[in-house]
């Protein structure tokens, strides 16, 4: 994200209104102001919380997010039409939208989800067999990062 910010920033991007998916706002919106001098206003940071273990082309879904929270976290200087474009984007794709605030929602995710996937991980790997098995339950990408022979692997 920190590479595409800082290419953005040198681009004249008129009325076009920026968003992005991640699942942390803090360090999105500290990179933004960094490279664009002041964070823009036409930006409106969100997070969709909708995915499967499922990844590419391949695995797109017309509904993933019908039912789903997305959570947009405008900062003060936020446009408000381009709020209400984003907000209308994903009620459009059946999303049940809140907002809220940039620290609010990190703490709040990091709680709910981020903490909960770490001890879970870490107790996964930490499980006699657990890297033996978590091929049959990651995604490959993960898998492979977590194989003992894997040169990056997790241990």
């Amino acid at each position: 994200m920190e590479r595409l910010l800082t290419e953005l920033a040198q681009l004249d991007l008129g009325e076009a209104i920026l968003t992005d998916v991640g699942s942390a706002k803090g360090n999105v919106v500290r990179k933004a102001t960094e490279v664009f001098g002041a964070m823009p206003a036409r930006f409106v940071p969100g997070h969709p919380i909708a995915g499967s273990e499922q990844s590419g082309v391949t695995a797109a879904k017309g509904s993933l997010f019908r039912r789903h929270k997305v959570i947009l976290t405008p900062v003060p200087n936020t446009a408000p039409d381009a709020l209400d474009r984003i907000d209308a984007l994903w009620r459009a794709l059946g999303a049940d939208v809140e907002h809220m605030d940039v620290e609010h929602h990190d703490e709040v995710l990091a709680a709910t989800s981020h903490l909960p996937h770490l001890l879970a991980f870490g107790w996964w790997i930490r499980w006699p067999g657990g890297t033996r098995t978590w091929r049959f339950s990651a995604t490959p990408r993960a898998a492979s990062a977590t194989s003992p022979e894997s040169p990056g692997a997790i241990r």
